[in-house]
């Protein structure tokens, strides 16, 4: 089989998507091989019409965002608001308003791809200022803002600190959801 005759487009897309979204290299390579397949499944299903055509712009973004988390591999995170935003050329806002409608309508399919790197989040306990806490760090912001999120609805609410800048969660240890679990039990993390 000859070269791509892509490979000239999906290098300028790689390196876009190094300098406007903050990508390593192996990253953004994985995002361009994923989006390129994605849309030439699309371009040639609509052409066989085998697939609905969104009539309304969010609509659109959310089914490729959709198709784009499908063709990554499981290891991939899920893809930031910074690469999405340099993939459909808007805003870093316009694209977590895509990433939060994702979440909406496949919730199943975002949780699952988030729930890995929250497993994968170390926990330490330690005391700070005379509290016993759980120190959860984060590999990524999405996952942090997943797990947050994650505690709050199971109640874990009081003493409850994120600290994006450290991609931190801290809580007590002492505290506990509905059904007697801690939050290193609830987010499955591991513990130092």
């Amino acid at each position: 089989m000859g070269a791509d005759p892509l490979q000239a487009e999906k290098d300028a897309a790689t390196s876009a998507l190094v300098a406007d979204a903050g990508s390593t290299p192996e990253r953004a390579r994985s995002l361009v091989e994923a989006f390129a397949t994605v849309v030439a499944q699309e371009a040639l299903a609509v052409i066989a019409g085998t697939t609905d055509v969104a009539t309304g712009v969010l609509d659109a973004r959310v089914a490729r965002l959709r198709r784009l988390v499908d063709a990554l591999s499981n290891d991939e995170r899920f893809p930031s608001a910074y690469e999405l935003g340099a993939i459909f050329k808007v805003t870093e806002s316009q694209a977590r308003n895509v990433i939060r409608t994702y979440q909406a309508r496949y919730p199943r399919a975002y949780r699952s791809r988030l729930e890995a790197g929250v497993k994968a989040a170390t926990a330490e306990a330690k005391t700070i200022n005379g509290r016993d806490v759980w120190v959860i760090e984060f590999d990524d912001p999405d996952t942090l803002d997943y797990g947050y999120d994650l505690l709050r609805r199971r109640g874990l609410t009081k003493g409850l600190e994120r600290d994006r800048s450290l991609q931190r969660l801290t809580v007590p240890r002492d505290q506990k959801d509905q059904n007697g679990k801690g939050a290193v039990q609830i987010l499955g993390s591991k513990k130092k």
